[in-house]
């Protein structure tokens, strides 16, 4: 399973594990993450979190590293989730929740 390679849990393993299904990554870039997400850009993102568009690339960064993957796919004016982006955008926001 992807997020296995990825060192989390599905949907149906969140719930039972909890708060470990993010072991190991860091809480404040899979906010980042999340706010890329649903915002769509790096520069949206960081205005909502008040950090500079750098910031949110190099924690971006981090996480990409953490998990061993893409996360999205960057083009001109917007970021698309890649598969592995996908998989943790499910977990992630199971855990936010």
């Amino acid at each position: 399973m992807l997020l296995q390679c990825a060192g989390l849990r599905g949907p149906a393993e969140t719930k039972q594990a909890g708060a470990s299904a993010m072991d190991g990554l860091d809480w404040g870039d899979v906010r980042i993450f999340l706010a890329v997400a649903e915002a769509g850009s790096l520069t949206e993102a960081g205005n909502r979190l008040r950090l500079s568009q750098p910031t949110v690339g190099r924690r971006l960064r981090a996480l990409e590293a953490a998990v061993g993957g893409r996360l999205f796919d960057r083009l001109p004016n917007r970021v698309v989730l890649t598969a592995l982006g996908r998989a943790l955008l499910e977990s992630a926001e199971a855990m936010r929740a």
